[in-house]
């Protein structure tokens, strides 16, 4: 009785951390891409990642520091993220319409809490 109970606590903290590396990552690519969006205005020579509105993983790296997150999507419409899928600690996480969902194999999750 006690293994279901202590595994479903590990889950849960999984998740957790699943859904906060997906914060972490729509707000580092926001502002990263809010800065980089500047100093574009006042270099002509540099090569803004966020400009083509296109956000590689390859970027992605640069963007989040000490970020775990296995693969991420992210949709950008270069003026903020639209949506992304990061996947971390076994979860999926779907950021849409300023909300979280986590997934984990096929069972979808209640929506977190919204971006506000």
């Amino acid at each position: 009785i006690a293994t279901p109970m202590v595994l479903n606590v590990v889950d849960d903290v999984k998740k957790s951390a699943a859904e906060t590396e997906a914060r972490m990552v729509v707000k580092s690519v926001n502002l990263y891409c809010e800065s980089a969006n500047f100093k574009a205005t006042q270099d002509a020579t540099y090569t803004n990642p966020c400009a083509d509105k296109e956000i590689s993983e390859a970027d992605l790296k640069l963007m989040v520091d000490n970020g775990n997150f296995t693969s991420a999507t992210v949709t950008y419409d270069g003026a903020k993220v639209t949506g992304a899928t990061i996947v971390s600690n076994g979860h999926t996480v779907t950021y849409a319409n300023g909300s979280y969902t986590s997934t984990k194999g096929t069972t979808t999750t209640e929506p977190t809490t919204s971006e506000n």
